[in-house]
């Protein structure tokens, strides 16, 4: 009865041990499923974030070109202006050249008027 007691002690042992190892085997298991579960996670998250960093760059681009053609716009508004200063000016000395002109004009009719006198008292 001794020995059968000493063996069925050994034999709970044994089931004690066995069982810890289940315990233990299966925390793993859990362990080894939360791992991989947070790589997928992880593969996500850098997915996006190679999103967001390709997003950036077109965004830097597009700003880049936006200020390229917003320097673009300025130049050609300053050309435009520079343009507009010069046609003014010359509507200025178009002006003056006609006010001249009319001047020489009224001055002309003035000696046509007298030859005409003098033509008609010589008559």
């Amino acid at each position: 009865m001794t020995q059968i007691n000493a063996a069925s002690k050994r034999i709970g042992d044994l089931v004690g041990v066995i069982d810890g190892i289940a315990f233990q085997t299966h925390i793993l298991a859990l362990n080894a499923a939360l791992v991989a579960q947070a790589g997928q996670q992880v593969q996500a998250l850098v997915g996006g974030v190679r999103g967001i960093s390709t997003l950036l760059s077109e965004i830097s681009l597009a700003a880049g070109q936006q200020s390229s053609g917003d320097a673009q716009v300025g130049g050609a508004v300053n050309e435009l202006d520079r343009m507009t200063q010069q046609n003014a000016a010359l509507v200025e000395q178009t002006a003056a050249a006609s006010e001249s002109l009319k001047q020489r004009a009224h001055d002309l009719v003035d000696v046509v008027a007298r030859f005409r006198v003098e033509a008609e008292s010589a008559a």
